[in-house]
C-alpha cells in the first residue's frame, strides 16, 4: 500500500517502509492542497492563484505546470492518485493508494452514522490513532491554516467522545489515556485538566489529581504567567476535601500543598524554586543551565543593595532564551531566604493601562500589609489606582477625577512613601519592559534616580527585538544608564556541553524514553544551536510515539542550506514568524536577500542583490543587527544568529524572487 501522511510530519510510506520525501516544499504544498480538496476537482487557475498569489496569472500557471511535471517525475506512483487534464486537477484515492487525512475523515463519518456503539468506538479509536500531529505543519498559508484547524477540531471532538464512552463504562484508565492525548492536541485548555482530575478521582487515584493540578499550574505559569481560574482551583479544593486529610507523601494521597501555594511555588518553566545555594549548584537544574554567570550578577546586586543606591538589572535576549525563567527563579530564591520579592508583567497591548504593573505590585500580599499602616493622606492619593481606598479619599475630601499635574506628583510621592514604609530590601520584577506603560516607567525612573538610600532592586526583562522598537523603554534605559543605575545582563545561547546537560535532563523527564532512545546531544545542538526553548520543543517532538517509532531517534541532520527545517517546531516557528513580521518592510526584504545568499553574507553581496541601493541596505542591516537577526562579524560580514531563521525566511521567498536574487549575485561574482 502506498500512503501519503499529512497529519504530523510529511511522509510517504510504501508497505510500511518510509520512502524518500518530496524535496520541494512547493510540490509538497501542491500535493497537500489537492488531497485536502479531494472531494471536488480544482481548476488549474484556482490552484495556481492559491499557491503563487504574488505571481501573475500566466506565471502562476507556468509554475503549476512545471511543479506537476517534476512531481510526477520525482514520485511516479503519484500518478495513481491524480487525475490531470487541461483545466482540472483532482485527487482520487484507491484501496492501494491512500492518504491519512482522507482515511481520517472517512472513519469519523462512519462513526457518526454507525448505530452499534462498538463500531463507533472502533472507528473513533482508529481515527485518533491516525492523527499524529497538525496537518502539514510546515505551511502557514491561509488554506493550510484553515485545514489544520478543521482537522484539529475533528480530532478533539473524537477524543472527547472516546473519553465520555470509557468514563461511562467505568474504564477510567483508558479515559485518562485519551485525556493525555487530548492535552497533546490542545495543551492550553483548563477544562481538559479539570476533566482529568475528575476521572483520576473516580479511579481513586488522588495522587494523579494532585499531579494533574500541578501540571496545569506549570503550563499556565510558563505560557501566560498566570494561575488557574477559579473553577479549577475550586474543583481541586473540593476533591481534596472529599478525600479527607491525606498522609503527606502517600503513594495515592495528595502532597502537602495547597491550591494556591502550588502555583506560587512554581517557576515559569514548571520547576520548583531553586534553594538558596551557590550558583554552580543551581546551574545543574533545568531553569538555570548555562546561567551561572548571570545568576552571580543577580546575587551580587542583591547582596550589595543593602548599603547601596536603588538600581535596575535588565535581562535581555531573544525570545525563548530564558529571561522570564531566570527572573522568576531568582525572585523565588529571594522569597525562600525570607526576602521580599514581587512579580508583575506588563500587558503587551496597543494601549497598556496606566500603572498596570504598579497596581499588581500594590495588590500583592507584601505591599498590601504596609498599605494598611501608610499615612492616610498617602493612602487617599493611592485611591486613584485602588478603588477599595476611595472611602479614605472621601473622608479627606479628595476629588479623584482631578487629573492635575499636582495630583500626578502627589501620586508618585505616595507610591514612593509606600516603598519607604517597607524598611527591608525589596525586589520588584518587571517582566516585558518594552510593553510597559509610560506612567509606570516614569515612577520607576523617579525612584531609581531620585532616591539615594532605598534598598530596592528592580529586575526587568526585555526581548532584544522588542526593546529596539519601544521608544519609551529605550529612553528609560538611556536615562538610567546615564544615572549609573542600570546594569544589563545578556543571555546567550547554550554551548554544546550545556545543550547536552539540558537534553539529558529533558530525556530523563520524558515518559516515552527508552534505553535505546537514539537521541544524540550533538544532533540536538546541530539543529537548535543551543536555543533553550527550541531544545525543549525539539525533544518533546522527538519523544512522541509516532516520530519515535519512525526514526528511533533523529533523522539525518539537515544541511545548513536546506530550504525548510527537517522537523517542524510549531511553537518556535510561530514565534519567529511574529518577530519577522514586526520588522520594517525594508529589513524584511534585505533579510530575504541575505537568506538567498547563505548563512554568512557580505555588504558587497547584499548591495549587488539590492541593485546598489546602499542607504536602504545599511539602514536595514542596522535594524537587523540591533534586533538580533544578524550578527556583525569582525571581518565585516553578517551571519544569521540562527540557521532556522534563515531557513524560515528563505521558505517564504517565491521561486521567482529566489531566482532573481541568485541572478543578481552571479552578475556580481
Amino acid at each position: 500500500m502506498y500512503q501519503i501522511r499529512l497529519l504530523g510530519e510529511f511522509a510517504i510510506v510504501a508497505d510500511d517502509q518510509l520512502l524518500p520525501t518530496i524535496r520541494s516544499e512547493r510540490r509538497r504544498a501542491l500535493l497537500a492542497y489537492l488531497m485536502v480538496h479531494h472531494k471536488t476537482p480544482q481548476s488549474r487557475q484556482s490552484v495556481a492563484f492559491t499557491l503563487w498569489p504574488q505571481s501573475s496569472e500566466s506565471q502562476a500557471r507556468t509554475n503549476l505546470r512545471k511543479e506537476l511535471h517534476r512531481l510526477r517525475k520525482e514520485q511516479p506512483a503519484i500518478e495513481a492518485f491524480l487525475e490531470i487534464d487541461t483545466d482540472l486537477l483532482a485527487c482520487r484515492p484507491t484501496e492501494s493508494y491512500q492518504t491519512d487525512i482522507i482515511e481520517f475523515e472517512r472513519l469519523l463519518h462512519t462513526a457518526a452514522t454507525a448505530v452499534d456503539s462498538t463500531r463507533v468506538e472502533a472507528d473513533l479509536q482508529r481515527a485518533v490513532a491516525l492523527y499524529q500531529g497538525d496537518f502539514f505543519p510546515q505551511s502557514y498559508e491561509n488554506w493550510a491554516l484553515s485545514a489544520r484547524e478543521r482537522f484539529r477540531g475533528a480530532c478533539i471532538d473524537a477524543l472527547n467522545q472516546l473519553i465520555d464512552l470509557h468514563t461511562d463504562q467505568g474504564q477510567y484508565s483508558t479515559a485518562i489515556g485519551y485525556l493525555r492525548q487530548l492535552l497533546q492536541v490542545e495543551p492550553v485548555c483548563e477544562e481538559t485538566y479539570r476533566r482529568m482530575m475528575q476521572v483520576y478521582a473516580l479511579n481513586d487515584d488522588l495522587g494523579g489529581v494532585n499531579q494533574t493540578y500541578l501540571r496545569c499550574c506549570e503550563l499556565l505559569a510558563q505560557e501566560f504567567h498566570a494561575e488557574p481560574s477559579e473553577p479549577t482551583v475550586e474543583l481541586f479544593q473540593q476533591l481534596r476535601q472529599e478525600a479527607g486529610t491525606p498522609a503527606a507523601g502517600g503513594e495515592r494521597g495528595f502532597m502537602d500543598v495547597s491550591a494556591t501555594s502550588a502555583c506560587h511555588q512554581l517557576t515559569a518553566t514548571g520547576t520548583r524554586p531553586a534553594p538558596a545555594a551557590s550558583a554552580p549548584k543551581e546551574t545543574t537544574k533545568g531553569p538555570l543551565i548555562g546561567r551561572a554567570a548571570q545568576w552571580r550578577q543577580l546575587e551580587e546586586s542583591w547582596q550589595q543593595m543593602h548599603a547601596a543606591q536603588p538600581r535596575c538589572l535588565l535581562i535581555q535576549g531573544e525570545a525563548g532564551i530564558g529571561k522570564t525563567t531566570l527572573a522568576r527563579t531568582f525572585a523565588a530564591a529571594v522569597r525562600e531566604r525570607g526576602g521580599s520579592a514581587i512579580y508583575a508583567r506588563a500587558q503587551p497591548v496597543a494601549h497598556p493601562p496606566a500603572y498596570g504593573p504598579v497596581i499588581d505590585w500594590l495588590r500583592s500580599g507584601l505591599l498590601a500589609v504596609h498599605l494598611r499602616t501608610l499615612q492616610s493622606t498617602w493612602r487617599a492619593e493611592l485611591a486613584v489606582l485602588l478603588p477599595e481606598l476611595q472611602s479614605v479619599a472621601s473622608d479627606l475630601n479628595l476629588a479623584l477625577g482631578a487629573a492635575t499635574s499636582r495630583r500626578y506628583t502627589h501620586l508618585l510621592d505616595a507610591l514612593s512613601a509606600l516603598l519607604q514604609q517597607v524598611k527591608q530590601p525589596l525586589l520588584l520584577v518587571l517582566d516585558d519592559l518594552p510593553a510597559c506603560d509610560t506612567e509606570t516607567l516614569d515612577w520607576l525612573q523617579m525612584v531609581l534616580t531620585g532616591t539615594e538610600r532605598l534598598p530596592l532592586l528592580v529586575v526587568a526583562t526585555a526581548r532584544t527585538d522588542e526593546l529596539y522598537a519601544a521608544d519609551q523603554a529605550k529612553l528609560w534605559c538611556l536615562r538610567l544608564r546615564e544615572a549609573q543605575r542600570l546594569q544589563e545582563i545578556a543571555l546567550p545561547l547554550l554551548d554544546p556541553a550545556q545543550t547536552a546537560t539540558l537534553t539529558n535532563l529533558l530525556l530523563e523527564k520524558s515518559t516515552l524514553r527508552t534505553p535505546q532512545h537514539g537521541v544524540s546531544a550533538d544532533e540536538v545542538y546541530a539543529m537548535t544551536e543551543g536555543h533553550p526553548q527550541m531544545i525543549e520543543e525539539l525533544i518533546a517532538v522527538m519523544t512522541q510515539p509516532p516520530f519515535h517509532r519512525r526514526y528511533n531517534g533523529f533523522p539525518p541532520v539537515p544541511p545548513a542550506d536546506r530550504t525548510m527545517p527537517a522537523i517542524a517546531l510549531p511553537k518556535t516557528d510561530a514565534a519567529m514568524a511574529v518577530q519577522l513580521a514586526q520588522r520594517s518592510p525594508t529589513a524584511q526584504a534585505v533579510l530575504g536577500m541575505a537568506a538567498s545568499i547563505g548563512l554568512q553574507v557580505t555588504l558587497p553581496q547584499l548591495l549587488a542583490v539590492a541593485d546598489g541601493n546602499s542607504q536602504t541596505v545599511l539602514d536595514a542591516l542596522d535594524e537587523l543587527s540591533a534586533t538580533g537577526f544578524l550578527q556583525e562579524e569582525s571581518n565585516g560580514s553578517y551571519t544569521f544568529v540562527h540557521g532556522r531563521v534563515r531557513q524560515l525566511v528563505q521558505a517564504r521567498l517565491s521561486q521567482a524572487r529566489r531566482h532573481y536574487y541568485q541572478q543578481r549575485l552571479q552578475l556580481y561574482a
